[in-house]
């Protein structure tokens, strides 16, 4: 979901990416098991009232 997308999306918008990757509903809990389980592929940060999903990225020169 996250594959080409440095910049990140905003976890409102994660149940749509999953369901339009994989052609059908996100599972129920996705946003806590992005929060708790996925910290090596993924980090969510809190914006105002919303928060961000970023990937992880290993090569940090990626970013520049």
């Amino acid at each position: 979901i996250l594959s080409g997308k440095i910049n990140g999306i905003w976890a409102t918008r994660l149940a749509f990416e999953y369901k339009e990757k994989f052609g059908e509903e996100a599972p129920a809990g996705l946003m806590d098991l992005v929060k708790t389980s996925f910290k090596d592929i993924c980090k969510v940060e809190q914006h105002t009232e919303q928060e961000l999903i970023y990937p992880v990225l290993e090569d940090h020169d990626k970013c520049k």
